[in-house]
């Protein structure tokens, strides 16, 4: 019994870290954005941080929606 338990948990902590890993990269994208906004509007910490901001709202619904499913 001890054995399947072992499998389970080790496959849903693998699964957790793939979710986690797939919402980096939309959180690294949103970053980005953020950036490429901030340099052409002449305030990049301004839109770094509004790559941030959206970046982690991203990240949560993402995260929410999978644990949904």
């Amino acid at each position: 019994m001890q054995l399947i338990y072992n499998k389970f948990y080790r496959m849903m902590e693998e699964q957790t870290k793939n979710n986690y890993k797939n919402s980096g990269f939309i959180f690294s994208g949103c970053m980005f954005i953020g950036l490429g906004i901030g340099f052409y509007l002449g305030n990049v910490a301004m839109g770094v941080l509004f790559g941030m901001g959206v970046g982690f709202l991203a990240m949560g619904i993402i995260n929410l929606k999978k644990k949904s499913n």
